[in-house]
């Protein structure tokens, strides 16, 4: 049986907390919300916000797109 010394688990694990692999569209947008709620408000279209997203990586729809602002802004609001 492999033991793996825990310091390694946990250094794969923050590894892993840095990339976007495995990490969900609402996870990633959750890390980048802050720009992404100033760059809606200095008038930037959320298609506009969203196609650039998704040039990056993302893929969102943008339904997607918005239900998951609604959600991160409820989350954020419960804090």
């Amino acid at each position: 049986m492999d033991h793996t010394q825990p310091q390694n688990i946990v250094d794969a694990l923050t590894e892993l907390s840095r990339t976007n692999e495995g990490k969900s569209n609402t996870a990633r947008l959750r890390e980048i919300l802050p720009a992404v709620e100033a760059t809606l408000k200095s008038g930037v279209t959320r298609e506009k916000v969203l196609l650039t997203l998704n040039a990056q990586g993302f893929d969102l729809t943008m339904m997607g797109f918005k239900s998951a602002l609604q959600r991160l802004r409820k989350e954020k609001r419960s804090k």
